[in-house]
């Protein structure tokens, strides 16, 4: 009676810290939407007492492993983050689990005590060991390759562990069972550690791509102000001799040539000078940039910037998005046979938020997926469709507010950032 009673409060027991690890997990890499902690504990709570239901219910093993499946992906819902990595995150989680309860089973001889230790301690340990090796878990996307073996090595590998507690053979020797067992996990553990790599590796590429284009948009707005520089330098080394000639013609009543000659010089000058030049280098080089792309295809390009040029601004995030809208735009009007295309900019700061419009319009169909978020049909799929999500998710990063319409074949988008100090 008494090892029957320190059982069942075992499983209490186990069945607690279970599900506080898959909350500790979940939260370490996805941001949970109830902020309220009494929240949390209610959800957590009425997925226990439901665990607890299935516990007492007399259910095969194969439809006990398909329930309690069900309830770790059901509890990865009240998370924010990518679908897959959440169902791939609690796919490993059940492994994790199951091959702590069979190693505890396995270690199983008269004492109870025995379980405890096995389960309790090693479920956290593997846990914490994860949190150490894998980096980058939660973050960005892989190919399709990667995604198969997130998600196919654990449903294996539960497999192979439901029919390894089935068969007698297993049963006989527990040693052979805790080392195919322990293999089973250190497999997906593996899994999980390449898959890590790849996204390091896509990361450092990511970075080298946006530090290129950086450098390109700085670049520019250098090369344009020494252009202004040596323009400006060279009227005030040659303004006095222009004044002199002037004088000369004025003296010998040419006054309308006198006019031509001062048009064409402050034309030149006007041409010159016609630039975005709000005295913020990040907005100026990357508008100045995308502004000479836009006259390479004789696109109408318009801004109108009311902002102050000693703004606190991080680059990483304003060429991100600034730069991939007007990317987006650009490319949806070299679809333009005729003039009828243009891209427009307004970018106003008021109360310590910057705000953005980009405008264009656009004559191929917009299309959308399943959960209504605009793709691309085109087949090179790495290259495009990736911007609107580059901008989604650097503004959900910083807390941004993203807006996004296309009616009458105008798109427009539009975006705020907060919290925008200035030097």
């Amino acid at each position: 009676m008494d090892n029957l009673f320190i059982f069942k409060l075992y499983e209490l027991v186990k069945c607690i810290i279970i599900f506080f690890i898959i909350h500790y997990f979940y939260n370490h890499y996805f941001i949970c939407r109830f902020r309220k902690k009494s929240y949390i504990i209610l959800v957590y709570l009425l997925f226990f007492l439901l665990g607890i239901l299935i516990y007492n219910i007399s259910l095969s093993d194969i439809t006990y492993l398909i329930s309690y499946i069900i309830i770790i992906i059901s509890l990865s819902f009240i998370y924010k983050g990518n679908l897959k990595w959440k169902i791939s995150s609690a796919l490993f989680l059940i492994v994790i689990i199951a091959v702590c309860d069979l190693i505890s089973i396995s270690f199983y001889v008269k004492d109870t005590i025995v379980i405890l230790n096995q389960t309790i301690f090693l479920m956290p340990l593997l846990v914490l060991i994860f949190f150490r090796i894998v980096k980058s878990f939660g973050e960005r996307s892989l190919k399709v390759f990667y995604w198969i073996l997130l998600f196919f090595s654990p449903i294996i590998s539960l497999l192979i562990l439901y029919y390894l507690t089935s068969n007698y053979f297993f049963h006989v020797n527990i040693f052979l069972l805790v080392i195919i067992s322990t293999m089973i996990l250190i497999i997906n553990f593996l899994i999980f550690i390449l898959c890590d790599r790849v996204l390091l590796v896509q990361y450092e590429q990511d970075k080298n791509m946006l530090i290129e284009k950086q450098n390109a948009y700085y670049l520019n707005q250098y090369l344009m102000t020494k252009e202004m520089y040596e323009e400006s330098s060279k009227i005030q080394h040659d303004f006095k001799n222009i004044l002199i000639g002037l004088k000369g013609k004025m003296e010998r009543n040419e006054n309308e040539k006198n006019t031509i000659e001062i048009d064409r010089i402050i034309g030149n000058y006007e041409m010159k000078n016609i630039f975005c030049n709000s005295g913020n280098i990040i907005i100026d080089s990357i508008i100045n940039y995308k502004e000479q792309v836009a006259k390479k295809y004789q696109i109408p390009f318009s801004y109108e910037l009311d902002i102050p040029s000693n703004l606190k601004l991080d680059t990483k995030i304003i060429s991100v998005i600034m730069g991939n809208s007007l990317d987006n735009a650009l490319e949806a009007c070299q679809k333009f046979e005729n003039s009828d295309c243009y891209i427009n900019i307004n970018i106003q700061y008021l109360n310590e938020s910057l705000y953005v419009r980009i405008e264009n319009p656009y004559i191929k169909k917009i299309h959308k997926n399943f959960r209504g978020d605009i793709s691309t049909i085109k087949s090179n799929k790495k290259i495009h469709g990736i911007g609107l999500k580059n901008i989604k998710k650097t503004l959900e990063e910083i807390n941004g507010i993203l807006d996004i319409s296309y009616e009458n074949n105008l798109f427009q988008i539009e975006f705020v950032l907060f919290n925008i100090k200035k030097d």
